[in-house]
């Protein structure tokens, strides 16, 4: 969902293509959610921290929700699912299976960069969507 007047900066945009063709083309949902869904390739864009999340970088005020994002299933993810780890209707289910959001999308970025992505942003800001 965009918010009106809120949109992608050209970092924010390309980031969230990789991440689409990530989930598109690599194991890596099959690996994390095959035991736990019917259909973990139909997928949608979760932002963990909320879109426009803010986070202290190098002491600098910096938005990081953009960046703060990971495939999971649709089945884990809508809101019109009932499914019992359902991830916004039921976090601590999600999280007493898979881990915390920030662990999974950790996990995805490790993931990611085996398979020969590059990262656009620093360690730093890693560390700050991790606190």
């Amino acid at each position: 969902m965009i918010i009106k007047g809120k949109s992608k900066t050209a970092a924010e945009q390309k980031w969230l293509e990789q991440v689409v063709d990530f989930a598109m083309y690599s194991d890596w949902l099959s690996g994390m959610y095959y035991t736990s869904c019917n259909h973990p390739y139909q997928f949608q864009i979760d932002h963990i921290l909320g879109a426009q999340a803010k986070r202290k970088v190098n002491g600098v005020t910096t938005k990081v929700g953009e960046f703060a994002i990971m495939p999971i299933p649709i089945e884990l993810h809508d809101l019109t699912s009932n499914h019992p780890l359902n991830r916004t209707l039921k976090p601590k289910a999600y999280r007493d299976k898979f881990g915390h959001e920030a662990d999974v999308w950790r996990k995805m970025l490790d993931a990611m960069v085996l398979e020969g992505y590059e990262l656009p942003f620093e360690n730093e800001l890693i560390d700050a969507v991790m606190r």
